[in-house]
């Protein structure tokens, strides 16, 4: 197999990041721009130091104002405040990153301390523990670059930006909090992440239990009836497959495309055991489009 050739568009050395934090510092958009566009994604908004009439999501406002009430007299919020506040409720989109700094200083690279449950079950991926850098690709030098820049800047920002088609999610609605040391220094970054996706919406409100696969047969997602049936445990689409988060066993070796091209709808009965009581499933199983990747829907209503 020959070696993957690194994206020459995506900064990805030091100085590459660098020198891209510096033009978001200074307020310029070009370089961002022709950044998401070479992955034909649509550039990121940013809005530094937002007001409440800027928050126009209802989690991310009532998040902020729950903030501004710990912040001190100079406006910033201090790690201690932070560490000490009941935010139980917003846990699950929150992540908490640390600074991973150079010899001189400088920081390069950046821990997530804390990866919430809501953003890994759509990113596909837990990164508690692992740095930003390993995401790799475009949105790893965004978000590198981005918050050098709010570290630089010591402001909070908005941003919007829309991810890689392979995440179940039509846009990243995040705010980005500076988090001071006593020694007034950023020694941490607080960042709400909350996804919207109008097919993820519509699928909480269908009452039957419905999951969302990808081809690799691993869950992306599963709706409230799905959760109340087989668990409210966490699956995450790179490490839980169908068969061990709901027991059903189905065939999805047959290539999306070919059922996309033949309008397949399948419909078989199943024996689970749910709650140790043997279950007869109706599965019902189609093919979605959506963000340029396809994705099995599976409909599993007990008979």
């Amino acid at each position: 197999m020959p070696e993957s050739v690194p994206d020459p568009a995506v900064p990805s050395d030091p100085s590459e990041i660098a020198a891209l934090s510096r033009e978001i510092i200074e307020g310029r958009t070009d370089a961002l721009r022709m950044l998401f566009a070479a992955q034909d994604a649509s550039a990121p908004i940013l809005i530094w130091d937002p007001q409440a009439r800027d928050l126009r999501h209802p989690v991310i406002r009532s998040f902020a104002a729950e903030l501004r009430k710990l912040c001190g007299d100079d406006g910033r919020l201090t790690l201690a405040a932070f560490e000490a506040a009941d935010l139980a409720h917003y846990k699950g989109w929150m992540m908490v990153l640390a600074p991973v700094r150079d010899a001189e200083g400088a920081p390069v690279d950046f821990t997530y301390l804390h990866y919430g449950d809501e953003v890994a079950a759509t990113y596909g991926r837990d990164m508690s523990g692992r740095r930003t850098s390993e995401i790799g690709g475009y949105i790893s030098s965004f978000f590198r670059a981005l918050y050098q820049a709010v570290i630089a800047r010591g402001q909070w920002v908005k941003s919007l930006h829309e991810p890689p088609s392979d995440v179940f999610a039509r846009i990243w609605r995040r705010l980005i909090v500076p988090l001071y040391d006593t020694a007034g220094e950023v020694a941490q970054l607080l960042v709400l992440n909350v996804a919207d996706n109008d097919l993820r919406a519509g699928l909480e409100a269908v009452p039957d239990p419905v999951m969302v696969v990808r081809q690799n047969g691993n869950v992306t997602f599963a709706n409230r009836a799905a959760r109340s049936l087989f668990g409210e445990r966490q699956f995450l689409g790179a490490a839980i497959s169908l068969e061990a988060y709901s027991g059903l066993v189905l065939d999805l070796s047959q290539p999306q495309d070919a059922v996309v091209d033949r309008r397949m709808l399948t419909e078989e009965t199943q024996i689970g055991v749910n709650n140790n009581l043997i279950v007869h499933f109706r599965v019902t199983r189609s093919v979605i489009y959506y963000r340029d990747q396809l994705y099995y829907l599976v409909i599993a209503k007990p008979e």
